[in-house]
C-alpha cells in the first residue's frame, strides 16, 4: 500500500482498468503504458507509434514494442497519445491519456509562501538591527558633539577673555602713551 500512497485518481475504467485523471506526486514520477492493438488475423504485424505531449519532441519511431516508460517526468500536466497500424498499413487514430505529475514539496505555492514569510523576516530583522545600530550611533555622535560643543564653548570664553585682558590692556598702554607723551611734552615746554 504504501507503494503506491499519494497517487490520486478519481476512478478506474471497467473496460481498460486505467484511471481517469491520474495524479502523480513528484516523489513518483515515472510511468509506463502497456498496450496492444486488436488484431485476429496477425497481430505480430501490428506497429505503434508514441508521443508524451510535453515531454517528447516528435512521435517514436515505429516499433512493435507493446509497451513503453517514461522516467523521471518533470512537474506538469502530460497527454499520452498511440496510435497502430494495422499488417495492411492503416494508422488508427490516436487515443490520448492525460495525467499530472506533481510539484515536489519544495516547488508548491505553500513553500513559496514560506519562503515569502521567511525573507520578510529577514528583511525586517535585518531593517531592526541596522535602526538599533543607527540609533546607537546617532546617540554616540550626539554625545561627542555635545562633548566637543561644550569644548568649543570653553576655549571661546577663554579666547573672549583674553580679547578683553588685550583690549584692557591696549586702552592701558595707549593711555601710558599718551601720558608719556604728555610728560614729554610739557617737559619740552618747560
Amino acid at each position: 500500500r504504501s507503494k503506491y500512497k499519494n497517487i490520486v485518481f478519481d476512478s478506474i475504467s471497467p473496460t481498460t482498468f486505467t484511471p481517469y485523471n491520474l495524479v502523480l506526486p513528484y516523489s513518483k514520477n515515472d510511468i509506463s503504458f502497456h498496450y496492444i492493438a486488436v488484431e485476429t488475423s496477425r497481430p505480430e504485424f501490428v506497429n505503434y507509434q508514441t508521443f508524451l505531449e510535453g515531454y517528447d519532441k516528435a512521435w517514436s519511431t515505429v516499433s512493435k514494442n507493446r509497451s513503453i516508460q517514461f522516467g523521471n517526468i518533470p512537474e506538469g500536466e502530460y497527454t499520452f497519445f498511440l496510435k497502430a497500424q494495422s499488417p495492411e498499413g492503416i494508422w488508427s487514430m490516436p487515443i490520448k491519456y492525460a495525467f499530472t505529475v506533481l510539484p515536489p514539496w519544495y516547488r508548491t505555492w505553500w513553500a513559496y509562501t514560506i519562503y515569502g514569510l521567511i525573507g520578510f523576516c529577514a528583511l525586517w530583522l535585518f531593517i531592526f538591527i541596522r535602526e538599533r545600530k543607527l540609533k546607537t550611533e546617532t546617540a554616540l555622535l550626539e554625545k561627542r558633539i555635545a562633548t566637543r560643543t561644550e569644548q568649543l564653548q570653553t576655549e571661546k570664553e577663554k579666547v573672549e577673555s583674553a580679547l578683553s585682558e588685550l583690549k584692557a590692556t591696549q586702552r592701558q598702554l595707549i593711555q601710558s602713551e599718551k601720558m608719556a607723551s604728555l610728560g614729554e611734552l610739557t617737559a619740552g615746554i618747560a
